[in-house]
């Protein structure tokens, strides 16, 4: 048994076989119209960010505060649009908002998508009976950043029975960065009650940040799926272009802000340097305040890893650094994956110094462990070492 299989939980046995029966017809509509429109993935795609096949747009079912008051506590949508969504900017602050995360639900087309266990992939194809892909944001509604290690529990219901429950990954797409997402099975049209259970984050946090992000909080959502606006959703062939290198430019969102790295220019520090491995980039900075970042250290070593082309942050990589000043080693070790309001999600140690001249070896111990649609599934996997020299770094993106 597959593991979105053994995941989903199907309804009372005596309301299983209709609620089945009746949906059938719907959902095989929407799979036909769908699978009759998406294109075959190109041939010879690099070993790099390329072009897909398609684009696809989506639909967004609500936004919503979970606020910071305590675990699973949860507050209703205040001032919505005309499309459920939350009328506050997504990236701004706000009162009641201390501590808790804002959460977007939103859904478009079933994908194929590919998993990624260490260095290898798995092709996750459209099934037959899924209805939907469902993907949940989640972040800090004060700064806009994304807690990205967590990975929530998705509840489906209807009139108080459970219809599926999921586990979705986390995963990269070239539309809208970085979230959480899984394909999802309907019984058929009508109104649904989603629950997003969102657990505490592990990653290390600092600066204001630090306490965040640790208890379990709860958000709900009523949905109303109908086949014919799933189908109705944009859906643009790329055509020529399709499998060559590049990457589509990020979905224009109100509701809610991208996770990306800072710009070069907006990351604090001295920049030493810029690198590239497996087509994925690699902003060095050091900060010669360590304080925040804990430690006796006087300077604290950061790479900022992100995609080229649209600079998403790439997340849930083993990166380690040695640094060497002449024949002496000044560091040897892990860089820590961390969260940071200025720095956005990074990799980094505390180092005595960082002097020019020095030599910093990068190396990548796990690529990025994260699903990837169709664009990304081929980069980021065989990440070579790297190495700079500091003072003759070529600057950042």
């Amino acid at each position: 048994m597959d593991r979105r299989a053994f995941l989903r939980v199907g309804t009372a046995a005596s309301a299983a076989g209709a609620g089945l029966l009746a949906g059938c017809s719907g959902l095989f509509s929407v799979q036909t119209g769908y699978r009759e429109q998406m294109p075959p993935l190109p041939e010879n795609r690099p070993a790099a960010v390329y072009y897909p096949s398609h684009i696809e747009g989506m639909e967004m079912v609500g936004v919503k505060t979970i606020d910071g008051n305590g675990a699973n506590a949860t507050s209703a949508t205040n001032g919505t649009d005309s499309d459920g969504t939350n009328s506050s900017n997504g990236s701004g602050g706000g009162s009641g908002t201390s501590g808790g995360y804002r959460c977007a639900l939103t859904y478009s087309y079933p994908h194929r998508f590919w998993t990624v266990t260490g260095t290898e992939t798995e092709k996750i194809p459209i099934e037959d009976n899924d209805s939907l892909h469902l993907m949940v944001s989640v972040w800090d509604p004060a700064t806009g950043v994304f807690p990205l290690d967590t990975n929530p529990t998705i509840t489906v219901s209807q009139n108080g029975d459970s219809v599926t429950t999921l586990s979705p990954w986390t995963m990269l797409s070239q539309n809208m960065g970085f979230h959480t997402g899984d394909n999802l099975s309907l019984p058929g049209a009508g109104d649904y009650t989603v629950t997003v259970d969102v657990p505490p984050t592990s990653v290390r946090r600092t600066g204001s940040f630090e306490g965040r992000f640790d208890s379990q909080r709860s958000v709900e959502f009523s949905f109303t799926f109908d086949p014919g606006t799933v189908n109705d959703i944009m859906l643009d062939r790329l055509g020529e272009k399709a499998g060559t290198r590049g990457a589509v430019e990020p979905m224009e969102m109100k509701k809610m802000p991208l996770a990306l790295a800072p710009k070069t220019g907006e990351l604090p520090g001295r920049p030493l340097g810029t690198v590239r491995t497996g087509d994925a980039v690699f902003d060095v900075r050091a900060l010669d305040d360590a304080s925040r970042f804990g430690g006796t250290e006087k300077t604290y070593l950061a790479v900022s890893a992100r995609t080229p082309h649209n600079r998403y942050v790439l997340p849930a990589m083993s990166l380690s650094a040695t640094v060497t000043r002449g024949n002496e080693t000044v560091f040897d070790g892990a860089l820590q994956a961390t969260l940071d309001p200025e720095l956005n999600y990074h990799y980094g140690a505390g180092v005595e110094s960082i002097e020019s001249g020095d030599e910093i070896d990068i190396v990548v111990d796990a690529p990025p462990q994260v699903a990837r649609h169709e664009g990304y599934e081929t980069a980021f996997l065989k990440m070579p070492s790297r190495t700079l020299t500091v003072g003759d770094g070529s600057g950042g993106q």
